[in-house]
């Protein structure tokens, strides 16, 4: 791999600055060597590196597969929104060049029929000419056989026996030549009809499966104009595809029937054009039956990652949000006068990050956040987002319920449990541990997502600030109240009246630790 990445970035160095395409090709190679070896920031840097110089190259595939890779990183550093919002663009640009690239193979095989159809007529036209020049000479071997009669009949009356034998002899032989003659041109005739009704019988073959040809690019533009629509509506795209090969398969059967009708009243060469007409229909229907296999594949995949698009959108957005943005195209922001927000922060995470290679500190605040999740799951708390070691959720939003202070302590309590036992693991191994803050306030706030792209569910008000001033007043490894969270919660925990403690921009704030649950 170390190898590889020095030789990609000499290639790089070499490479003149205007070569975008082969630039970003470069770039996206990088990537994926720091992808695979889990270097996920280079990584990331990387790829957008890549897709810029894809960008400016307007190379479409190089873009999508970009595209692709960027939200595998981004998932992988759990960076979900940006991770839907790359997949969706690759998926974009890639359906946009399958159905490009299947219609210029359809108009390919179009124009190359119409360059045979053209061979095929230029051909008969010589065999036309041929056979005019062969009745010429036909004619003119005619007459000369009459003038030959015409000498054999005056050398009879010549008086010189031996003489008129030597010239009949001459003139016989002649005439066999010309006997002869006659006898390959007819066979040479014979042979160009024989020639120039196959084909015929080919061309009115090719004139059929020109038909099925126009008619099947037909259906590829409309399956393109399709295609754009059902960008912003994927759900429909199977339904109206369904009913384009139905249509299709009506058109083409009719005109099958046509064909057989016409030729069930020719001659023995338009039967034999029947029969290849309904082999070549045979082969059609075989093909359309394939078609709507693939398109059934296609169907399940677009399914399967519109549900996946879906499980990244709630793993974003609290459901009744992401249901409200679906139906409505936007999130209509909501109070709530009783909400809980609680804060934690990691003590010592700049000193200890330091001893810590990047993927380890990814690992280990992964592992943490990762339990945080279950617990408030468990406790029905919604998470906010994570900043850095902070680590932000909410209780009473976006479903309001009079416990949320009680269940947010709760769900504080069991974070700390979870600390004290990884600390406890870190001691035996003789590895630096954290201890934890945290700090919750109750009061109004308002949730919701604003803007149009990137969509973000937060919260805002005067108790989001009061919780995070909890938390940087916390003393190390303690759950530090407000006394409006106090008052809520009085009877369900035992609790330590630290006094009123000096806020920044807040004065003087009353403050509790919460001890334990009531007995």
């Amino acid at each position: 791999m170390e190898s590889a990445l020095a030789t990609l970035k000499e290639a790089e160095s070499i490479l003149p600055k205007n070569q975008y395409e082969k630039l970003g090709f470069i770039n996206q190679l990088i990537s994926t060597i720091y992808f695979k070896n889990k270097d996920y920031y280079n990584a990331l840097q990387y790829i957008e590196l890549a897709i810029s110089l894809s960008e400016k190259a307007k190379a479409a595939t190089q873009l999508s597969d970009a595209y692709r890779q960027a939200g595998e990183i981004y998932e992988k550093m759990y960076v979900y929104e940006k991770a839907l919002a790359f997949y969706d663009k690759h998926l974009v640009i890639r359906d946009s060049l399958r159905v490009l690239e299947r219609l210029r193979q359809q108009e390919f095989l179009q124009q190359q029929m119409l360059l045979e159809k053209a061979e095929k007529e230029s051909r008969i036209s010589q065999i036309n000419a041929e056979l005019k020049d062969l009745a010429l000479q036909q004619s003119e071997l005619e007459r000369q056989r009459a003038a030959l009669e015409v000498v054999n009949l005056t050398l009879a009356n010549k008086e010189k026996e031996n003489e008129v034998e030597l010239l009949k002899r001459g003139e016989q032989i002649k005439d066999a030549a010309i006997r002869a003659q006659i006898l390959e041109n007819e066979k040479r005739k014979q042979e160009l009809l024989l020639a120039k009704k196959a084909l015929e019988v080919e061309q009115r073959d090719n004139e059929f499966a020109d038909l099925q040809q126009k008619a099947e690019i037909q259906r590829m533009k409309i399956a393109q104009i399709t295609n754009e629509e059902n960008i912003r509506q994927k759900e429909i795209e199977s339904l109206t595809k369904e009913r384009e090969i139905s249509n299709l398969r009506i058109i083409t059967q009719k005109r099958s029937n046509q064909l057989a009708y016409g030729i069930g009243l020719a001659l023995l060469i338009i039967s034999l054009l029947g029969i290849i007409g309904y082999w070549t229909t045979r082969r059609t229907n075989k093909k359309l039956a394939q078609q709507n296999i693939e398109i059934e594949r296609q169907r399940a995949i677009v399914e399967f990652e519109r549900q996946q698009s879906e499980q990244l959108l709630l793993n974003i957005l609290p459901e009744p949000t992401a249901i409200e943005l679906k139906t409505k195209g936007y999130a209509t922001p909501k109070k709530y006068d009783l909400a809980t927000v609680l804060f934690t922060d990691f003590n010592g995470f700049t000193t200890i990050s330091e001893q810590l290679s990047p993927e380890e500190l990814v690992e280990e605040l992964n592992e943490c956040f990762i339990a945080f999740d279950e617990i408030i799951e468990r406790y029905g708390l919604e998470k906010i987002k994570t900043i850095g070691d902070a680590y932000m959720c909410v209780g009473g939003v976006p479903i309001s319920n009079p416990t949320n202070p009680v269940d947010a302590i709760k769900a504080a309590l069991d974070m700390h449990q979870f600390i004290a036992q990884v600390k406890q693991e870190k001691l035996k191994l003789g590895k630096p541990y954290w201890q934890m803050r945290v700090g919750i306030h109750t009061g109004e706030l308002v949730a919701g997502v604003v803007g149009k792209k990137k969509f973000v569910y937060d919260i805002w008000g005067d108790t989001v600030n009061v919780a995070s001033r909890m938390e940087t007043n916390a003393l190390e490894g303690t759950i530090n109240i407000s006394k409006t969270t106090y008052e809520l919660v009085k009877n369900h925990f035992h609790c330590t009246h630290r006094g009123a403690i000096d806020v920044k921009n807040k004065g003087k704030v009353e403050m509790y630790i919460v001890e334990r649950l009531s007995e």
